[in-house]
């Protein structure tokens, strides 16, 4: 990554890891798989209401308070998008966070983006289920965006 003036260059992650450090996050959350968003809305419950794995996990953070986060999801399921996108306006409205930022239709993957996106259709002709796979028989494919896991990390 590369600054320039103060500013950043570079792929679409490396802009968010900039924008990211210049307001000042006391740490990120980092949501793979988002789904409907509601283990980010759980994040932002409070401890009494928030699952309890989430809450053990967050608990070991120096600092948890909600409205010191930044949040990134990543959901590459289209279902989602325009429920994810309103969640996503309203928080960043209320300031229950410090940033909320919903990547939809982008998938995060461990290795080369060669690979397809299915939808698994359900009996109501909704789909909700999704996975990654090649050479997949049945099911909607969907061509989604990719970013390597460790290129965004490394912002």
């Amino acid at each position: 990554m590369a600054f320039v003036d103060g500013g950043c260059t570079g792929s679409d992650a490396a802009r968010e890891g900039c924008r990211l450090r210049g307001l000042g996050c006391a740490f990120v959350y980092l949501d793979v798989g988002s789904n409907q968003g509601d283990s980010i809305e759980a994040f932002m419950a409070s401890s009494a209401e928030m699952d309890p794995f989430l809450d053990e996990l967050l608990s070991r953070l120096q600092e948890r308070r909600p409205s010191t986060a930044c949040v990134q999801g990543f959901e590459p399921n289209p279902h989602w998008t325009v429920k994810l996108n309103a969640l996503e306006t309203l928080v960043n409205a209320d300031g229950r966070l410090r940033s909320l930022r919903i990547h939809t239709m982008v998938a995060l993957t461990a290795d080369r983006p060669a690979r397809n996106l299915w939808l698994n259709v359900g009996s109501d002709n909704n789909a909700v289920g999704a996975s990654v796979s090649s050479g997949r028989v049945g099911g909607v494919e969907v061509q989604v965006a990719y970013i390597r896991v460790d290129n965004w990390v490394y912002i």
